[in-house]
């Protein structure tokens, strides 16, 4: 299996660090509407990965399908434990869909991606920001019951853990505009120390690092700031 898409993206990110760390799969770098992409994906975005019989066109796409996919393939019961533990998976799930559905995807959108320069501010920031900060206490207090754990209090990653890791390095960087929140400063940083402390050290270090297109080198290089008098919206961009 072959994950297809960029480390410059989060939701690519989870996946890759899966294949990688799990060695469940390769990864190859690919832009969106390459052809690579849309021969799996005929919208064009990334993630998409390379998988034998998924019908003619060979793959399958989307973040979550990858990671339930990877993990079912490679056998990796500590990260989605199908066939042994049904309510663990479910919960496993709950915690995957929330985040992709759910209002602190929105909050990312709005309040990181216009740092990427994949978005621009909303019309107000600062509410945004406080809105993500109340859903991130909220997604951190009902996922992550025990400190330095992962979802529903497991000792190792979990493919939800994979997917919401990029994500919460970026809100920990100084230049997130709720880096300093408690959600962040507690449950999040605590979050980080875990999975670094559990995954090998060059897919941790893929946050920081990845050819110039990493997240972190990413957020390093930005100069933009929110504008007072922005009025494009950033959802759904």
């Amino acid at each position: 299996m072959k994950v297809l898409g960029l480390p410059g993206s989060p939701n690519c990110l989870g996946p890759i660090m899966f294949a990688l760390d799990k060695e469940v799969g390769t990864f190859d770098a690919q832009f969106p509407h390459s052809d690579a992409i849309k021969a799996v994906n005929p919208w064009g975005q990334m993630p998409a990965m390379e998988m034998e019989g998924c019908g003619s066109a060979g793959g399958v796409a989307e973040t979550n399908a990858i990671l339930r996919a990877l993990a079912m393939a490679g056998k990796v019961e500590s990260a989605y434990p199908c066939s042994s533990d049904v309510s663990k998976c479910a919960l496993i799930d709950f915690a995957l869909d929330k985040f992709s559905q759910g209002a602190a995807y929105t909050g990312f959108v709005q309040t990181v991606y216009p740092l990427f320069g994949y978005a621009k501010y909303t019309a107000t920031p600062a509410a945004d920001a406080k809105k993500l900060e109340t859903e991130l206490e909220l997604y951190f207090k009902r996922f992550y019951p025990t400190e330095g754990k992962f979802v529903g209090g497991a000792d190792e990653p979990t493919i939800a853990d994979y997917r919401i890791a990029p994500f919460v390095f970026c809100w920990a960087h100084a230049k997130s505009p709720v880096a300093s929140c408690a959600a962040m400063t507690g449950a999040g940083a605590a979050f980080l120390k875990a999975f670094e402390a559990k995954v090998k050290p060059e897919v941790y270090g893929m946050l920081k690092v990845a050819g110039g297109h990493g997240v972190g080198e990413m957020l390093e290089k930005t100069v933009v700031t929110p504008p007072a008098d922005a009025i494009d919206t950033a959802v759904g961009a």
